[in-house]
């Protein structure tokens, strides 16, 4: 069998990390991890000893146009082509629309909507040259229904839409598009953030407001979209999935 070879942006840590845990199970695969943090690629590094699968880190932002291109670049001198992209890499931030500063504001949209743009766009052309190729994009359910960061709801809204858009131009070229919209899971984002001070009394608040009555762990987003990425979902495309434990209802 021939190596798929996968990108997950954002893939040391969170759910992105997870992608990259639940693809190296299979010896076949292939997965390039961009980070732009050197000490959460040296932990997701030791957390990956033992699995059959290839991981290759490489140090790069999705902000960063210089980043992408080079990543384009190593992806075509090495392997030729991709077969799937996984885009995970953005930010959070809290306030409505009298908190939020421009500042935040603007690093909320280059991140979360222009880096999943930057991204994208240049690996489009590897992408034609993929067997059965994919692109699956985190959103949240803060693009379904108003969270308290007016920036990121915004943003994870226009993920949603991206998707949509990418989905009916890509569909002539067999390459498929579809967004995951997870509810609070475990990864340390709200933390990273600075948004929150006690992270296991934030996690036991959210509980109650997902009718299953737990947050969500990375492993649950990340199988998912690995399904998404299987050949197991030829005819689905366009598609915005809730992995949410029932909190968008």
């Amino acid at each position: 069998m021939s190596q798929r070879i996968t990108l997950v942006t954002g893939g040391s840590s969170g759910i992105g990390l997870g992608v990259v845990k639940e693809l190296a199970h299979a010896s076949d695969n292939v997965i390039i991890s961009m980070s732009r943090e050197k000490a959460r690629i040296a932990s997701a590094q030791q957390q990956l000893t033992g699995l059959p699968g290839r991981v290759i880190f490489e140090i790069g932002s999705v902000t960063d146009a210089d980043d992408c291109h080079r990543l384009a670049a190593f992806i075509t001198q090495q392997f030729g082509h991709l077969d799937c992209l996984v885009n995970s890499a953005g930010i959070i931030a809290s306030g409505g629309i009298e908190a939020c500063d421009v500042h935040t504001w603007e690093q909320m949209i280059d991140s979360n909507l222009t880096g999943t743009f930057r991204i994208t766009k240049v690996l489009v052309p590897l992408l034609k040259k993929g067997s059965f190729p994919s692109i699956i994009n985190i959103s949240s359910v803060c693009s379904l229904r108003p969270c308290s960061s007016i920036a990121y709801s915004v943003t994870k809204a226009g993920v949603d839409m991206f998707t949509k858009c990418l989905a009916k131009e890509l569909a002539p070229f067999k390459i498929r598009v579809n967004a995951v919209n997870p509810g609070v899971v475990r990864s340390n984002l709200q933390l990273s953030a600075g948004i929150v001070n006690d992270y296991e009394e934030f996690l036991t608040n959210m509980e109650k407001l997902h009718p299953l009555g737990r947050n969500g762990e990375p492993s649950d987003v990340a199988k998912m979209i690995c399904f998404l990425c299987s050949t197991d979902t030829s005819w689905i495309t366009g598609s915005i999935v809730s992995v949410d434990g029932g909190r968008a209802l």
